[in-house]
């Protein structure tokens, strides 16, 4: 595999409860256990693996395994031009991502003209997979909170699924909710709630959009409900708040 983004494809049959040792790579390294039960532990964050859930690794991510009874994991090491630093876990099953396993368990053991190429093609296929329909992002270096926060900041205008976020940290969902006030002072909820509130002051300032519109914009059901909240906030409704600030 000299000279190709894929540093190595390998399906491993692991004998009763193996241990991995903490390690790290200087490549990206994709893990999807087939069969297997255990824990891992990436940058210092532990996460039971089970059927179904996969991995993926930046260069230099430290990471360890332990795997209890026997095993079966697929393992793909690789490398990306210009990609982010990331590292993910998932512990959702996709029959999406079970099928293109399935593919790149079949090239590995055919090993037909161009099989590398086509088991590179297929890790990009996860990898768009995992942005665009595992909440649309990755996790970067930051804490999982610090990366909670950066993706609300990115799409607190849409209906977020505070168990689907907080499972994607790592914790359940009273936990997140803990860990998040311990270090922003308050809820999820308030936290986007401040924002669209942010927000709305904007548009009411900056912009001569109908109240009903930018009451839309901003995700409440009826603008009965977003004239109530915005008032509550700021002693003034929309439209008495535009005529005392509009530029």
């Amino acid at each position: 595999m000299a000279n190709s983004p894929i540093r190595y494809a390998w399906k491993r049959n692991y004998t009763l409860n193996r241990v991995i040792p903490a390690h790290s790579h200087d490549f990206y390294e994709f893990v999807y256990y087939l069969n297997a039960n255990g824990q891992t532990e990436i940058d210092g964050k532990k996460y039971e693996f089970h059927n179904g859930n996969f991995c993926i690794l930046s260069p230099g991510t430290k990471h360890d395994e332990y795997h209890i009874g026997t095993s079966s994991v697929l393992i793909v090491g690789f490398e990306i031009e210009e990609a982010e630093n990331i590292n993910f876990f998932s512990n959702k099953e996709s029959s999406f991502i079970a099928n293109i396993v399935e593919k790149i368990e079949h090239e590995i053991s055919d090993k037909k003209e161009f099989y590398i190429q086509m088991i590179y093609n297929y890790i990009l296929e996860i990898i768009i997979y995992a942005k665009r329909k595992i909440g649309g992002y990755l996790f970067k270096n930051d804490s999982p909170i610090d990366s909670a926060i950066s993706y609300i900041d990115e799409h607190y205008l849409t209906n977020i699924n505070f168990n689907e976020l907080a499972s994607r940290t790592g914790y359940c969902v009273d936990r997140f909710r803990i860990l998040f006030k311990e270090k922003l002072g308050i809820t999820p909820k308030q936290y986007i709630l401040n924002k669209k509130l942010l927000r709305a002051k904007e548009m009411l300032t900056n912009t001569d959009k109908m109240f009903e519109l930018i009451s839309f914009e901003l995700g409440f059901a009826h603008y009965s409900r977003f004239s109530l909240f915005f008032k509550e906030k700021t002693g003034m409704n929309p439209r008495e708040y535009r005529d005392t600030h509009k530029k």
